[in-house]
Formats: C-alpha cells, structure tokens, sequence
C-alpha cells in the first residue's frame, strides 16, 4: 500500500493524469517511476507514459477510453503494487562553465549566500542532483537536490536580453 494520495483526472478526451503531492520529493519520484513501470505491464503498448516530479500522464494513442472503468483498474493496481522495485538509474557528469562571462549572476550569488565564489562552486559541484521532469525545451531539465546551504531567492525582475548561447 502507497503511503501517498493519488489523485486521477481526465485530461482531454484523450489522456488521464495522475497526482501525487505537490512537492519535490525523491520518493514521491521514485512511486511515480515505479508504478510506470506496473502500468507498462498492465496496459497495452498503445499508451504514452510522461512523468514529471509529481504526476504522471497517460496518453491513449487509440483516442477516448471509458475514464471510470480505467480508473478503478488504476487506483486497485497503486493500492496493490509492490513499493520494493529496484528502478535502474543513470549517472550523467555534465560540464559546468563557472565563468562570469556565462553566469552573471555568480558574484552577486555568492555575495548573497556569503560566501566566496570558490566555496559557492565548490558546493554546487559537490552534490548530485535528481531530475524530476524534462521539460520545455529539448534537453531541459528539472533539478532537485541542490543543498538548501546554496538555495536563494529568485530574481526580482528578470533580464530582457540574453546574450545568445
């Protein structure tokens, strides 16, 4: 049995969303990939599963299907579903550029959190992060894990031009 709340929505004709808490957690993420994977086994290969950091979207390339009757089917395989898979994970190293060319905002960050721009990079590169969703873009990626030492708030008024690349 799930220790979180799902919460099953029409999406369109064609599609039905599911919810877990509103909230960046890991092991929400790790519910939601596991239970994909339940559902790949339960439901046909006609279905496009796209997950994010707390929901999942099924997509029916055969068009509409009978909401309640689905429903159900899901809501008894989450209630039954084993919470001990072992999910394969990836490790990427991906380059970092700390010039202040390509991140203006470096100084004026560490200035904020108080401390040196060494130690800002020092603890960004420490840690490993999570991605929760791709998003927008191709190749965009939606972090979690960034040590709550380095969080700041956002900007308050957003740059008007950005220097292309």
């Amino acid at each position: 049995m799930s220790s979180f709340p799902l919460i099953l929505k029409p999406f369109g004709e064609t599609a039905i969303l599911l919810e877990w808490p509103k909230e960046v957690n890991e092991a929400i993420l790790e519910d939601i990939l596991g239970f994909q994977e339940i559902l790949k086994l339960k439901l046909d290969e006609t279905w496009v599963y796209v997950p994010s950091y707390n929901s999942l979207t099924l997509i029916s390339q055969r068009g509409t299907f009978d909401f309640p009757r689905l429903r159900e089917q899901i809501l008894d395989w989450f209630s039954n579903m084993k919470r001990n898979l072992v999910l394969e994970r990836c490790l990427w190293k991906l380059p970092v550029c700390y010039n202040e060319e390509f991140g203006p905002d470096l100084k004026e960050t560490a200035e904020k959190l108080m401390v040196s721009i060494d130690e800002l990079i020092g603890g960004h590169t420490a840690q490993e992060y999570t991605v929760y969703g791709i998003g927008f873009l191709p190749g965009f990626m939606y972090l979690g894990g960034l040590p709550q030492n380095l969080e700041t708030k956002r900007r308050g008024t957003q740059r008007l031009q950005v220097a292309k690349g």
